[in-house]
């Protein structure tokens, strides 16, 4: 008993790493369009068809690569630390990637609008962002075809709006007020440079769900002590075990 609670103080007492506060999202939704030029929609995918998906970013404060102000008042900003992914499914088709581009527009007098969006690009990587990390699933793309993208946008074009309260990359989910969400839509897409071969997948969104995902992290220097300390509660537990010689 002595040694737990002595292990347990050992660990309570070293320190923490900043708790890093992921957010994470799920949604569903309707494909209401579809189509084709060179090439076929994945899965025979048709109009009606379920969309389900989820995303995860963390706000770790990263700079937007793009922003405008102006009366546009957005903000361009991407997610890959570990932990961040955005997947997509219709059926038996998934798109994923382990990175998540997040767009936030805050009080726009010429779009009337807040609006925030989810999602995944090869532009980022190409022009803005060449760490962004590529998709790993997108269902139907050839290699030729390196315009990919996926995503869900929502919209508060109610004045006053109140989706977010800055341009500022969200840091928790309690900062986004999904309440005043009037309008959300998704789309998928794939084609070459010159779209002589391309598909798109459009489809509303029914429902989106966020929630802070909180985790924490030694610091690195001190598992080493955390390690130490247990080894040296282990041996003077073995040794009060051990029977005293007569």
């Amino acid at each position: 008993m002595r040694t737990k609670l002595l292990a347990g103080l050992l660990a309570a007492s070293l320190p923490m790493a900043a708790t890093a506060v992921p957010i994470h999202g799920e949604f569903t939704g309707t494909v209401w369009s579809v189509g084709a030029t060179g090439t076929t929609v994945p899965g025979d995918i048709a109009p009606g068809a379920t969309v389900t998906g989820s995303f995860q970013f963390e706000n770790t404060g990263q700079a937007p690569y793009l922003q405008f102000g102006d009366g546009l008042n957005i903000s361009y900003y991407t997610s890959y630390s570990t932990g961040s992914f955005f997947s997509l499914s219709i059926g038996s088709q998934l798109w994923v990637a382990q990175g998540v581009a997040i767009d936030v527009r805050n009080d726009s007098p010429n779009l009337q609008d807040d609006y925030l969006s989810f999602g995944y690009s090869t532009d980022i990587t190409n022009y803005y962002d060449p760490a962004f990390p590529a998709d790993t699933s997108f269902p139907g793309a050839t290699p030729d075809m390196n315009r990919r993208g996926f995503g869900i946008s929502l919209f508060d074009t109610a004045n006053p709006w109140d989706l977010v309260t800055s341009q500022e990359l969200p840091g928790s989910a309690s900062d986004i007020d999904l309440t005043s969400i009037n309008y959300m839509n998704g789309s998928i897409s794939a084609g070459t440079q010159s779209l002589e071969q391309s598909y798109y997948i459009y489809f509303s969104v029914n429902s989106v769900t966020l929630r802070d995902n909180p985790t924490a992290v030694p610091e690195p220097g001190t598992l080493g002590l955390l390690a130490a300390g247990l080894l040296a509660l282990g041996m003077c537990s073995r040794r009060a075990r051990a029977p005293r010689q007569a």
